[in-house]
């Protein structure tokens, strides 16, 4: 595979970052993208902030915490987010309202409100939305139709009472692509 000019990839696991090494920098200024796809912790991010030239940034983990989330703040070129099993709350979303590239969000297993979806609405740039895992009540449909500039709306692996309110959200937002995966 042919990566283009400019655009390298980087992929890491958690415990590459607390190698020995630590004066090392964990990208070059080069490269763009970090994904670590196994037990990122919130320390992990710390040291991520330390490249304000990341774009895509790709994070699986139950340890990534809103402390964690708060250090992505620190990169604001971010165009890519995937937060996948973090234990994040509505104030770690709140947070993303401060990465105004943010284009491509996909979230996973998340653990906030309503409350947290009608933060989302603040993300000026964002359209494409992912959302995995999820549950979906009618507070947080009303929240989500809120998001008329998304382009992609997808959701994975919704549980069926999810699936109904997703439908309804789709009906609710005819200018947005919505994909319902079971």
């Amino acid at each position: 595979m042919r990566i283009p000019h400019g655009v390298l990839t980087l992929l890491l696991a958690s415990a590459a970052l607390g190698q020995e090494e630590t004066d090392r920098p964990i990208c070059p200024d080069e490269q763009v993208r970090f994904g670590c796809h196994s037990n990122a912790t919130d320390e992990d991010l710390a040291k991520l902030a330390q490249h304000p030239q990341l774009r895509e940034v790709d994070l699986i983990s139950d340890k990534i915490t809103d402390a964690g989330v708060a250090h992505l703040k620190a990169l604001p070129k971010l165009e890519s987010l995937v937060l996948n099993s973090s234990t994040i709350t509505d104030a770690g979303v709140s947070v993303l309202t401060e990465l105004p590239n943010l284009r491509r969000l996909v979230l996973g297993r998340t653990r906030f409100s309503p409350g947290g979806y009608a933060v989302l609405k603040k993300l000026p740039a964002l359209r494409k939305l992912c959302l995995m895992r999820v549950t979906l009540t009618d507070e947080s449909v009303e929240a989500l139709q809120g998001l008329t500039r998304l382009e992609t709306l997808d959701f994975e692996q919704l549980k069926p009472e999810s699936q109904t309110a997703a439908a309804a959200l789709a009906r609710r937002l005819p200018g947005v692509r919505v994909t319902i995966q079971r």
